[in-house]
């Protein structure tokens, strides 16, 4: 859980940053850029959820 805590920081305060860097911004439209941020970011919520949850199950027994 904390890993998960720390890769949604570095998305948020690191990630923009990053990509400014590597001059995509400048190539990727704003609103394409801020898409592919967000659709990472879901996917790597949705996938520490899936993975707690079944932890979680699997601890309780059920």
């Amino acid at each position: 859980m904390i890993k998960f805590l720390v890769w949604i920081i570095f998305i948020f305060l690191f990630g923009w940053q990053i990509l400014s860097d590597l001059q995509l911004v400048k190539v990727v439209p704003f609103i394409e850029a801020n898409q592919l941020i967000f659709v990472a970011l879901f996917l790597l919520v949705r996938s520490e959820i899936w993975r707690f949850g079944d932890d979680y199950h699997r601890k309780k027994g059920f």
